[in-house]
Formats: C-alpha cells, sequence, structure tokens
C-alpha cells in the first residue's frame, strides 16, 4: 500500500515549499510556519517540519567565519 498525500495536505505541501524558495532555503519550519499563519493558514511547526522532510527541504545554516 503506498502513502498518498489527501488534498488538503498536498496543498499545504506545495505552499510550504513556496515559502521555503520564496527566502531562498533560509526559512526553517518555525519561520515558515509562522508566515502562513499569518497568510490566515491554519498549520503549526511539527506539521511543517514533517511536510518539508517529506520534500527533503533543510534550511541553509549560517555560519560564523572563520578567521
Amino acid at each position: 500500500m503506498s502513502y498518498v498525500l489527501s488534498e488538503s495536505k498536498a496543498e499545504l505541501s506545495k505552499q510550504v515549499k513556496e515559502v521555503f524558495e520564496e527566502h531562498r532555503s533560509r526559512y526553517g519550519a518555525l519561520r515558515i510556519s509562522k508566515e502562513l499563519q499569518s497568510q490566515g493558514i491554519r498549520i503549526g511547526r511539527h506539521q511543517t517540519q514533517t511536510l518539508m522532510k517529506k520534500q527533503s527541504l533543510v534550511a541553509i545554516q549560517w555560519q560564523r567565519p572563520t578567521v
């Protein structure tokens, strides 16, 4: 049996990817969920994190420059 996302989850997944790409891979699950919530979409941090993992979306981590 294969795993298939429902239409609403598929739409959320698409929106998560759009926000992720809009901010050049800098936003993690918390910032993406806050961004979507400000647009009136009901989504939590953990659900965002799960949808990001399924799409292999990983935020770029800032690193301190070495001297």
